[in-house]
This record gives C-alpha cells, structure tokens and sequence, in this order.
C-alpha cells in the first residue's frame, strides 16, 4: 500500500506539475496555473482540455495544414500497484507506463501485439535535504535505434545532453551524434505552469521518444521537468563513419526570452534578444481562468 501511495502521489504531478522537482533549491511549491493554448507566431494552437480533477485529458494541435487530437485516459491499477495514461489518436490506443515512483518507463503502441516505441532510464539519488530525486539520463528510440544516451543535470535542470543514432551507409556503420547544451541566463520558472514549456524550445531533448510535439509539452511526469526555462540552446551535429575521425556537420545557438506576468506566470516566448534587435515573438500562452487550489 506504501508503494501505491508513492506511485499514486507521484502522477498526480504527471499532467498538473504542482510542485518543484528541484528539492536542493529554497523555493517554496507554487500554485500552477492551467494552460489553455498555446498559439504560436504562426497562428497554429495547442488547446489543452480537462476532466473534473484538472488533470489533462485531450490535446488537440491544429496548424493552417492539419489538426491532431489526442483522448488521455487515466488508469490506476490498485492490484498489481501499476499505472498507465491510455492515449487515443486515430483509432490507435497507446500506452505511457509508469515505474514505481511515477516517472515514465515506456510508450508503447497496443494492438495484437504490442509493440514498445521508446524507453527510459533515470538516475536517482537522495538530495542533501533528503528528499528523494529523480533525473531523466536517457532513452531509446525502439523504432529506429536512436539513443539519448546521456543527460547532465545540475540544480534541476539539464545542462547538457548527447544523442546517438547509428545508420548503415555503403555498407558501413555510420554513427551520428547531437550534442545540447543549455544554459540558463534569467531564471524563468518552468513550474508555474501545469504544462512542461521546455519541450516547446528544445524538441531535442525527447527526440528519441516517439511522443509527438504536443505530448511532449501536455506530459509532464515525474523526472524529467527542468525547473527553469532555458535561455540559450547549443546544438552541434556531427557524424563518425567505423573507423573515422569525427565530423561535425553544423552548430545552431538559439536564444529565448520571455515576458511573464508579476508572479512570473509565462505569457509569451521570444526567440533572440532585445538588444541586438534579434526578438522575435515564438509562442503566446493563454490561462484558464479556474482557481488553482484543491
């Protein structure tokens, strides 16, 4: 019953994010605030719906091409102490199951037979405060062979992170790899919101776990929230055919500011800066106007 209990309290972060993961800073858990859209500088939208307990149960991204919806369906098994988010898209069922402290351990796509799209592993430690922690350090992509295969943090969030995926070229391996890093100039809360906001910035970071854009910002588990935005990102491309140097293939630096309200609610994403005249508008969040306490 002590296991389910943990599991139990742990998901009920999964969709909400009422608390702080980072349990070595001095900050106190913030009342989140429920996101409605998402509009981005485009006009394509990511509308957020809610079942009674506030917890994400639709997602619906719509841009001037197409529009995808998602069904979430909650599932708590108090006999095997288990826990799986159904989600429903296109007539096909798939299934985000949990580990035992609520962080997320696999998507699969059910059918005749099930088949595992990606997996994940996290470190876990006790802080200095002795609260229990868990940080995402990789995951593979069972599709492809792609493989976060490791994810720095530092003071709760993730600093740097490497990616690999091998492909066979003219009869040989060929390994090419990603690396970020992130960086953190203004400490912009990545909590106050019930949503994850890095995910919009950083499609790197689950790019080898076959979630879809939209999911990867509604799906919030236990684990893997950085507690700040980023403000700068660094990606380096580069690829290492067997028995080769190392090529790198491109750098991008991309910059985010952000505007939010006096308690420090985001309202818009910006790409560049204000002074060398590189701001750009990226992303504008609306808030559902419910109240925020249980």
């Amino acid at each position: 019953m002590k296991r389910l209990t943990i599991l139990f309290s742990m998901l009920l972060l999964a969709l909400t994010a009422c608390k702080n993961n980072d349990f070595d800073t001095e900050y106190e858990p913030v009342k989140p605030k429920y996101v409605d859209t998402i509009t981005r500088a485009d006009g394509a939208t990511l509308t957020l719906g809610y079942d009674s307990d506030m917890r994400v149960n639709s997602v619906t991204w719509t841009n001037a091409t197409e529009s995808r919806h998602y069904d979430i369906v909650y599932n708590l098994d108090t006999t095997t102490n288990t826990a799986t988010f159904d989600v429903l898209h296109n007539g096909k069922k798939y299934t985000m199951n949990f580990n035992e402290y609520g962080a997320l351990k696999s998507y699969v796509l059910n059918g005749d037979e099930p088949q595992v799209l990606s997996t994940f592993t996290y470190y876990n430690s006790i802080t200095p405060l002795g609260a229990f922690r868990l940080e995402l350090i990789g995951m593979v992509d069972k599709l492809t062979g792609g493989e976060v295969r490791r994810i720095d943090w530092q003071g709760g969030t993730p600093m740097m992170q490497i990616s690999e995926i091998v492909k066979v070229e003219d009869g040989n391996n060929c390994t090419y790899s990603t690396s970020v890093r992130y960086g953190y100039q203004a400490y912009r809360s990545n909590i106050h919101a019930n949503v994850n906001l890095f995910n919009l910035m950083t499609p790197e970071y689950l790019e080898h776990s076959n979630l879809p854009m939209e999911l990867r910002v509604a799906v919030s588990a236990f684990g893997s929230r950085s507690y700040y935005l980023p403000t700068d990102v660094t990606v380096v491309n580069g690829r290492m055919p067997a028995g080769e140097n190392y090529e790198k293939l491109s750098e991008v630096e991309r910059e985010y500011t952000y505007d939010t309200d006096s308690e420090g609610y985001i309202l818009k994403i910006y790409t560049g800066k204000d002074d060398d005249n590189t701001k750009e508008l990226l992303y504008e969040i609306t808030y559902l106007n419910v109240a925020t306490e249980k």
